[in-house]
C-alpha cells in the first residue's frame, strides 16, 4: 500500500520507466530526491500491480497531485491478408 507523503507522487511501471523519468527530470536541473516541489517517484513492478495501485494512491493523495506512467507494450499488427486498394 502506498505511504502517505507531503509531496506529490508519480508511480512508474518498472525500472526502465523509473530511470527514464528520473533522467528527464534531472536533465532539467531538478533533483527529484530532495526537491520538495518535485514529485516522489515510486517504482511499481508490473502493469497489473500499477493498475491495482491507482485507487488507493488517489484516495491517499489528500489533494496532492498523483500520476501514473507506463511504457506501452508493442503489439504486432493483426495477422491475416491485407486488402490491396486500387486507384
Amino acid at each position: 500500500m502506498p505511504a502517505i507523503s507531503a509531496r506529490s507522487r508519480l508511480y512508474v511501471e518498472g525500472t526502465d520507466d523509473l530511470h527514464a523519468i528520473a533522467n528527464l527530470v534531472e536533465a532539467h536541473g531538478i533533483d527529484y530526491r530532495t526537491n520538495a516541489s518535485a514529485p516522489e517517484i515510486e517504482k511499481v513492478i508490473g502493469v497489473e500491480k500499477l493498475l491495482k495501485t491507482i485507487e488507493t494512491a488517489v484516495e491517499l493523495a489528500g489533494g496532492r497531485a498523483v500520476g501514473f506512467a507506463s511504457t506501452p507494450t508493442r503489439r504486432s499488427p493483426p495477422a491475416g491478408p491485407r486488402s490491396a486498394s486500387t486507384s
